[in-house]
């Protein structure tokens, strides 16, 4: 959970990069963290690995929140924002149960290379379905990137000191 805190930095890569390659970055970033879950024999390797998904999946989400702002009508926004949301939840579910299966009948380590290979022909599929478009560029020629106001860093703190809360519950 601490990794979120790390968004505003990666929403400002992230705002620099075309939206195809954020998306499928991440997905890539998040197989070799996954990658070296597996691989590892001790803690220290498997936080890492974990650390890396979790950075990664910052870098899609964000990646996928803007292509959804760049290609989808405000209009329809909503209803589009709500499926990908219930398609996450049931793809985590599924995703869940099955590599539940996977661990049980084999191993943990088994089961997070099926996850690997999952997350990397997903990116195929991005890279191959979603059109190669540049980043977003000013008239000068300059990434457009916002910056957080001042104002902001109340709802950084906000969303830290709910994040803490729920976690001193578990």
């Amino acid at each position: 959970d601490l990794c979120g805190l790390s968004s505003p930095l990666i929403g400002r890569l992230v705002d620099r990069m075309p939206r195809r390659w954020s998306m499928a970055g991440g997905l890539v970033v998040i197989a070799v963290g996954t990658t070296l879950a597996a691989a590892s024999n001790g803690l220290v390797l498997f936080t890492v690995g974990l650390t890396t998904v979790s950075l990664a999946k910052i870098v899609f989400d964000v990646g996928l929140g803007a292509w959804i702002a760049d290609h989808v009508p405000f209009a329809r926004r909503g209803r589009v924002v709500g499926i990908t949301e219930t398609s996450w939840a049931l793809g985590l579910l599924v995703g869940v149960s099955l590599l539940g299966l996977i661990t049980a009948v084999s191993s943990w380590r088994v089961a997070y290379i099926v996850a690997t290979a999952g997350v990397g022909l997903m990116a195929v599929v991005i890279l191959r379905r979603i059109p190669a478009e540049p980043a977003r560029v000013a008239a000068g020629g300059v990434v457009e990137v916002g910056r957080l106001p001042a104002s902001g860093w109340w709802a950084v703190l906000g969303m830290f000191g709910l994040m803490s809360a729920a976690q001193t519950l578990f």
